[in-house]
């Protein structure tokens, strides 16, 4: 079966597992960096798409703010792992990968993930502060 045929098949399969069963590739002598790259980046974005999806569903069924501890963890371990794909690829003079994205791409999305940390798990205005800027719009 060839590896389009085979995404079909797995659909949503977890990148963790993904992972695991892509894993004999990082002991195969002889593979050429951008492959062995190309599948690290691959695998990453679909762990990232992953994280998407469970967001949604978490905001659809109202159980996002019960996961955002976890949430945290599992953005920050993205976004570590995330560069750690970049420095590799810079290092081995990578800037397209053979499965379509560019480094520059990649690095969009890494950048995606730290908006999200800011965002989400950044500091927030204290309630005095939020008083003070509600009353900034309150023009009665």
């Amino acid at each position: 079966m060839r590896s389009t045929g085979m995404a079909e098949v797995l659909g949503n399969f977890p990148a963790k597992r993904l992972k695991q069963a892509f894993a004999w590739i990082d002991q195969t002598k002889g593979m050429p960096k951008e492959v062995a790259l190309a599948k690290d980046a691959t695998l990453w974005l679909t762990h990232v798409d992953s994280l998407r999806d469970q967001e949604q569903e978490l905001l659809a069924s109202g159980g996002y703010t019960a996961a955002l501890d976890e949430h945290r963890v599992v953005v920050s371990e993205l976004i570590a792992d995330g560069e750690r794909i970049i420095f590799r690829s810079k290092k081995a003079g990578i800037s397209n990968f053979p499965s379509g994205f560019t480094l520059s791409d990649f690095e969009a999305a890494v950048e995606s993930l730290r908006v999200t940390l800011r965002c989400q798990h950044g500091p927030k205005n204290s309630p005095a502060v939020n008083e003070l800027i509600s009353k900034l719009f309150d023009v009665s």
